[in-house]
């Protein structure tokens, strides 16, 4: 092992995992940015909002029709891969291939027949049905590329991911930008699509060199018996990824009708920044973390030690982002987008301070998930969606399109004490003291900065930024201490922590 700690190997893993797959988040919000920056420029708010619309619209019809298969499916693969048996991860892979593919012809032949519905109700009047009725081809490549993250996932090929989505997302960043540039407005359905067109075939060539992909003949009867264990199992994690994406479409849908869709464009920036790329990073560190965790489930104390674990790197790593956000808010906007998006700035703030609880809560629920509880979890997830979109409903009257700032914020500092005890009712979970440190300082740090900028924004500026170095140096100072010193890596971490002893940024020991 190059990487140890005292209490165990674990850090490990999580450090690996997160190192590689992070890289490759970090390179795919890069691109990310880029595409949102040229559509920004060549659409203004009002194309940027209608892109969030498709995107939020091919999600939500992707998430019923996948029926849950990308967290079945990898629980079923890593399973089977732990057996050890040839033929039970044979008929594992074979069956969530069918499985994904016959999802995937079905929801995209229902998607198609109903796009004249769907124009009819999420569009401006007159607007061609057939925009919409493109996105059946995105639903159905959709779940096939879910498919293949869910087998390399379950597998455990964390550098094959990081591969997958790297390459599938500069591919779609050139072709999309291309396609924007050439065709203006009719070009969005085609940036739209890229994305799932990318992702299934770079996906296909990487599961292609996978040596497993050579194994013995399954039996009819033991395909169709995965299959429908895959579907009854995921059934109830469609239903919850159902209920969030179409939680997010209705809201959408509000503020178009409400404020109009330029304000739609506001959100979108604000969405785009907060909730998809901090989702990304949060997402990276669960490639891995899930599949292990699923394994240990049954030992609490191991599974305990292991959410704890992972609960203080993820912190370690979100609060230099989290602070650098809050501060900078303003001019990554600019940056981004363009002085036109302005007012989504004060909601990215209120968003941003919403993510502290967010990622502080994430590792918990992956506890309801590895152990089965997926009637919790749904629960869970359904509550704290139709609560923020009530919320937001309510509220825009009084606050306008700050509330979705506002209360998303709200949703998630009263969803994570609720998450916490049930975390703590299934295992005994309870944070360590180190963790709880972690959470508090960070969360203090956070609205400190979050409310000096709101009433002074050089001011603020300047903190935040300074806390965000400071978080900077003492994340690579407890990340050293988990690491071997007598590796490359640890060696390196060992000399930025005594520059930042001697700079007086972290103080002696």
């Amino acid at each position: 092992m190059h990487i140890l700690n005292r209490q165990g190997n674990s850090y490990h893993q999580i450090l690996r995992s997160s190192s590689i797959v992070g890289g490759a988040t970090v390179v795919n919000i890069l691109c990310g940015l880029i595409r949102i920056k040229v559509a920004a420029i060549v659409l203004g708010p009002l194309g940027i909002g209608y892109i969030g619309l498709l995107q939020n619209l091919l999600g939500t019809a992707a998430t019923v029709a996948s029926l849950g298969l990308r967290t079945s499916g990898t629980q079923m693969i890593a399973e089977a891969l732990a057996l050890g048996s040839p033929a039970a991860l044979a008929a594992s892979r074979r069956s969530l291939f069918w499985g994904s593919l016959m999802l995937a012809c079905i929801g995209g032949l229902s998607f198609w027949l109903a796009r004249d519905i769907l124009a009819a109700n999420l569009l401006r009047p007159g607007e061609p049905a057939i925009q919409i009725g493109w996105l059946s081809i995105g639903v159905a490549l959709t779940v096939m590329a879910g498919s293949q993250s869910a087998f390399m996932n379950g597998m455990r090929k964390v550098g094959h991911l990081a591969w997958v989505s790297v390459i599938s997302s500069a591919l779609a960043t050139a072709v999309g930008i291309a396609a924007l540039l050439f065709f203006s407005e009719y070009g969005v359905i085609a940036l739209v699509l890229i994305i799932p067109i990318c992702n299934v075939l770079v996906g296909y060539l990487f599961i292609r060199r996978l040596k497993t992909l050579v194994m013995p003949l399954s039996s009819f009867i033991d395909i169709v018996t995965n299959m429908r264990g895959l579907i009854a199992r995921g059934t109830i994690y469609m239903l919850s990824g159902l209920v969030v994406t179409a939680g997010e479409l209705v809201l959408r849908s509000f503020i178009t009708r409400e404020l109009g869709a330029a304000a739609l464009g506001q959100f979108q920036a604000s969405w785009t920044i907060s909730v998809t790329y901090m989702g990304l990073i949060v997402v990276a560190m669960s490639t891995d973390y899930f599949p292990r965790l699923s394994g240990i489930i049954r030992d609490h104390e191991a599974s305990n030690k292991l959410v704890n674990q992972q609960t203080e790197v993820t912190l370690l790593f979100a609060a230099p982002l989290v602070l650098f956000l809050i501060a900078g808010g303003s001019s990554i906007i600019d940056l981004m987008y363009s002085k036109e998006f302005g007012p989504a700035t004060e909601i990215l703030r209120w968003q941003i301070l919403g993510d502290v609880f967010k990622i502080a809560s994430w590792p918990l629920g992956y506890i309801l998930l590895a152990s089965g509880n997926a009637k919790a979890f749904f629960m869970y997830e359904s509550s704290t969606t139709i609560f923020y979109v009530l919320v937001c409903w309510f509220g825009m009257p009084y606050f306008g399109l700050y509330i979705t700032g506002i209360g998303y914020l709200i949703m998630y500092a009263t969803a994570l004490p609720v998450l916490y005890l049930l975390a703590n009712r299934r295992s005994g979970f309870v944070w360590t003291r180190g963790v709880s440190y972690e959470f508090v300082g960070m969360a203090c740090a956070a609205t400190i900065v979050f409310m000096v900028t709101s009433y002074h924004h050089f001011g603020g500026l300047i903190l935040g930024l300074s806390l965000s170095l400071v978080a900077t140096f003492r994340s690579l100072r407890r990340i050293g201490q988990m690491i071997d010193p007598e590796t490359k890596a640890g060696q390196l971490l060992t000399r930025v922590r005594d520059v930042a002893v001697r700079t007086r940024l972290l103080g002696g020991r």
